[in-house]
């Protein structure tokens, strides 16, 4: 029987964060990471935006955005990162209640202008129809990232500090009630992967089997979290969620310079991306009729022309004549409050949450990765950055964040 001392389930943004920030400390030896896809094909971390932002109406969720921000600027050129700022659209009725959040924003010294509709044309002249807005925000400190290469540099790290990656393993069951827990891992072919993601659990009879002693289990599977949860017991308040990117090119529009653009009106985000090395513009609508669940399927141009087009040619008028060239399907992790759950799974000793991320995975992973590292190693939250109120025996009294700063 194998014995495994520290079992990450996930080799997302999350859990690639944590094996990174356990190996910085020396505690990488007898960490082992399983996914079915470790190297990211599939992975929400990597099938996303990519927004760093510090807005946000939570504290928590501030301190987590502003400690991570300033790690990557410290290695800007490795991530890619892109300090063009947040642009956030609103009508009357989100401006009346962003405005009311801005001062939790300031109060960590964070820079926020606020413009009318005159002054949002004089200062970004791309943008057409703005006679719907009540007026915009502009976050300089806020940017944009390669999600890919955060993630090849937290696992780069985790493996030099000698964390384990098992990959195309898929946890299927978690037996016992306290530690050690005898977990089984079932291998899965390189075809197989996409299937086993988006099916239920299910045991082929020809399957091959790993079973192992674990004390102590760690759920970062994102958005296939709820599935892990069941495994032990604990029915887990995360909605996987689909969201359909676009990937466009227009010869005259280069939004580079520009900042990621937030438009609450329209329910789209759109930015600045390059595909193979020419300017485009990734685009993404939130579909109020998307179901929950895990699906790659990407809807394409019919989709795009139909519901998404129109929201962004408002915007900027010249995409019309834009071109796809690209697109995926992601997805998102939704809890209640849109917050992540980290900390011990009530009554389940030495399991451990870090999911539920909320789309604010890629921004927060650093400084979430850190303290849950000191959790794990010292017994405690960091004593500048307690996590307690992301646990999840939050949601069990209804203690839910009042998060309204979110996409």
């Amino acid at each position: 029987m194998h014995t495994i001392p520290t079992l990450i389930i996930g080799a997302g943004i999350a859990g690639t964060s944590l094996a990174c920030s356990l190996a910085e400390r020396g505690a990488g030896q007898g960490v082992a990471i399983a996914d079915l896809d470790v190297f990211g094909k599939y992975s929400s971390s990597e099938l996303n935006g990519g927004g760093v932002r510090c807005t946000f109406a939570e504290p928590v969720n501030v301190k987590l955005s502003l400690a991570s921000t300033r790690y990557y600027l410290q290695h800007a050129a490795k991530f890619d990162f892109r300090q063009r700022g947040y642009l956030w659209l609103y009508d009357d009725e989100l401006w009346h209640e962003a405005r009311a959040f801005l001062p939790v924003v300031r109060s960590f010294e964070l820079p926020v202008e606020e413009l009318t509709r005159e002054q949002l044309k004089a200062r970004f002249p791309v943008l057409d129809d703005v006679s719907d807005l009540a007026g915009a925000t502009f976050t300089p400190f806020d940017g944009r990232l390669s999600p890919h290469r955060l993630r090849v540099h937290y696992l780069d790290h985790a493996q030099g500090g000698g964390v384990q990656l098992l990959d195309r393993w898929q946890v299927v069951g978690v037996a016992g009630t306290n530690p050690p827990y005898r977990v089984t891992l079932r291998r899965v072919t390189p075809r197989g992967i996409k299937r086993a993601l988006t099916d239920r659990i299910a045991l082929p009879k020809d399957a091959e089997l790993l079973s192992v002693d674990v004390e102590r289990l760690v759920n970062a599977a994102g958005p296939w979290a709820p599935q892990v949860a069941r495994l032990y017991g604990r029915e887990l308040p995360v909605t996987p969620l689909p969201r359909q990117v676009f990937l466009l090119h227009h010869s005259a529009i280069n939004l580079e310079p520009l900042p990621f653009f937030i438009d609450y009106p329209e329910d789209i985000y759109f930015r600045h991306y390059e595909r193979d090395r020419r300017p485009c513009v990734l685009v993404s609508w939130s579909d109020p009729e998307q179901p929950s669940g895990t699906s790659f399927a990407h809807e394409g141009e019919p989709y795009y022309a139909e519901y998404v087009r129109p929201r962004l040619v408002r915007r900027i008028a010249a995409m019309v004549d834009a071109t796809m060239v690209g697109g995926w399907t992601g997805h998102y992790e939704l809890t209640p409050d849109k917050a992540a759950v980290v900390g011990p799974v009530p009554d389940r000793p030495s399991i451990y949450n870090y999911n539920g991320l909320s789309a604010h995975g890629v921004m927060q992973s650093r400084a979430l990765g850190e303290a849950m590292a000191d959790y794990l190693t010292r017994g405690a939250w960091p004593a500048d950055l307690d996590l307690s109120e992301l646990s999840e025996a939050r949601f069990a009294p209804g203690r839910l964040l009042g998060e309204r700063m979110y996409v």
